[in-house]
């Protein structure tokens, strides 16, 4: 009949413009990582969750939620729990930071690996147009946008050289919370397929795998320090970063990183950018000299003074046996390792008179990064303990905390003029003397 077939036309039609806004509208993709993993005692671990866009569409988030896996080997008998650390995510809208976190007492064996899961709930999508944008550009210490820092805690300490070999899960069971990410794609809110999520195991991945509570090994001490600093110019200043070995435990290097504050009051108003300076390492494995550096935006108050950061980001380890060996002889020219030369440079003449009273970070947050150091011990990519680092108030210290655009001094010249030829010893005369040029003015 006539009417059926004006029907099926219909339907057609509306197929057609189905199939026309499906290819309109491309779902976005992406990796999921955990980074910037660090055992912070022997019993608190932390590390970062980040998404990254990969591809050219852009990402709109609407939520994610993830199941992590650990080995349940680190617990040492003990009672694990977890923490969102606050002020930590880079997610645009404050209703998207996740909330919700806890520990399923679930197992579940992969690999033969026993896990159980940090499980991080979804909060309620916000509405296309009003989602966090997920960025596509980022390195090992941020690749993309964070989602949040966590925060493990057990009740004894972590068990001596385990690793958490942190996993992904694929899909939700009782106490595994099902890892998934919904985009906006054509303004409706969509899980955006498989999760491209890299596990400890995944080739090139960012995860550290850190070595909790090694003793089967020595760990090896050092000191990390800025030395040679100089005004190149009066707006370009350069500083050396250095390690050096102490104690008598050799140190081959997995990676480092850095974050070093400088005092704002330099700036003079100005806008500065920081430089790596090629060809200035003594890092004997290519690879692992720094790449990327950055100066962040965020400010951050000790001991009265207010500071932003340099942020050196890591390379990724080079597996043991092929890390630099960091020197244990040095002086204060070279104090070490020579990791790489830093240039500073500022849109105008740094304020006269000021210093940059360089102080490391001590812990990751908005715009500042963690300076952290790993070794190879016993064979592992171990985190060495709290930074022994020598701040510009360090006793003792390399650092020559130089002072910019210092108002020099020229020496002026006396002249003299005698106003009475006849002065003799019994009577008074007069002798004037004036100052000529010097700087100031006298």
């Amino acid at each position: 009949m006539k009417i059926n077939i004006h029907i099926r036309e219909f339907l057609l039609l509306v197929c057609i413009m189905l199939m026309v806004s499906t290819v309109r509208a491309q779902s976005p993709s992406y990796k999921m990582s955990i980074v910037n993993d660090v055992l912070i005692s022997p019993n608190v671990y932390e590390f970062d969750w980040y998404v990254q866009q990969t591809g050219t569409t852009p990402f709109e988030l609407a939520s994610v939620q993830m199941g992590l896996g650990f080995d349940t080997s680190i617990l040492n008998g003990g009672t694990p729990t977890a923490t969102l650390i606050s002020g930590t995510t880079a997610l645009s809208n404050p209703s998207q930071i996740p909330t919700s976190i806890g520990i399923g007492t679930s197992t579940n064996t992969v690999g033969g690996i026993t896990y159980r899961y940090i499980n991080v709930a979804p909060t309620l999508p916000p509405g296309a147009g009003n989602g966090s944008i997920i960025s596509s550009t980022g390195n090992c210490q941020a690749p993309g946008t964070r989602i949040i820092r966590v925060r493990i805690t057990n009740s004894v300490p972590f068990a001596s050289g385990t690793s958490c070999n942190h996993i992904f899960s694929t899909a939700v069971s009782a106490g595994i919370e099902n890892t998934a990410i919904f985009a906006y794609v054509g303004g409706q809110n969509t899980y955006v397929g498989t999760p491209q999520n890299f596990n400890y195991n995944t080739p090139g991945t960012c995860t550290d795998n850190v070595n909790l509570n090694p003793i089967s090994a020595t760990a090896p001490t050092y000191n990390m320090m800025i030395a040679n600093d100089t005004v190149i110019s009066p707006n370009v200043y350069e500083f050396d970063w250095y390690v050096q070995q102490t104690g008598t435990t050799p140190f081959e290097l997995a990676s480092v990183q850095m974050g070093l504050g400088f005092d704002i009051s330099i700036l003079n108003g100005g806008s500065a950018t920081a430089t790596l300076i090629s060809g200035t390492s003594a890092l004997s494995n290519p690879s692992q000299i720094p790449t990327s550096i950055a100066i962040g935006s965020s400010t951050n108050t000790v001991g009265g003074i207010t500071y932003r950061y340099i942020n050196v980001a890591p390379t990724l380890p080079p597996g043991s046996g092929n890390g630099s060996i960091i020197s244990s002889t040095g002086n204060c020219q070279a104090p070490g390792t020579r990791i790489i030369r830093v240039r500073i440079t500022n849109s105008v003449p740094f304020a006269s008179g000021t210093s940059c009273n360089h102080i490391f970070s001590t812990a990751v947050s908005a715009g500042i990064e963690n300076t952290a150091i790993f070794a190879y011990v016993g064979g592992q990519n171990t985190y060495v303990g709290t930074p022994q680092n020598f701040n510009y108030n360090t006793p003792g210290t390399c650092t020559d905390n130089v002072v910019f655009n210092t108002v020099s001094c020229i020496a002026a010249t006396l002249t003299g003029v005698v106003t009475d030829e006849t002065c003799l010893n019994s009577s008074n005369g007069t002798i004037n003397l004036t100052a000529v040029g010097g700087s100031p003015s006298p």
